[in-house]
């Protein structure tokens, strides 16, 4: 996860369509690694109530596919172009599939989950 110091502890990760990996953390701040390095996304404006904040990342969370759950690391870009070539690829929970396909739990190939296809 994100290996800045000034980031507070992870509470959710999580994979998003056409994002990539998802981090909230404790402090107010979402990062997303789309599969070179960890940004900053958002953070919790000043004078925001932290603990809301909380609740509505918990909210969306729980609402969130069993399969997008879990996920520590996105495939690197070689991996990705090698999936592209070979006419295979991986899904988030591991399933092997089509570059355009779902895993049988619903989950979409890292390439059309990054949008590459």
């Amino acid at each position: 996860m994100p290996k800045d110091s000034r980031s507070g502890l992870e509470i959710y990760a999580y994979v998003a369509k056409s994002a990539g990996l998802v981090s909230i953390r404790d402090d107010g701040t979402t990062w997303v690694n789309s599969g070179s390095k960890w940004k900053r996304y958002s953070h919790l404006k000043d004078g925001a109530d932290l603990g809301q904040w909380k609740e509505r990342k918990a909210a969306v969370y729980a609402t969130l596919e069993p399969w997008q759950k879990g996920v520590k690391s996105v495939p690197t870009t070689a991996t990705l172009e090698r999936w592209m070539d070979d006419g295979i690829c991986k899904t988030p929970s591991g399933h092997r599939v089509e570059p355009d396909g779902h895993g049988p739990d619903g989950s979409p190939s890292w390439l059309l989950l990054l949008g590459m296809i």
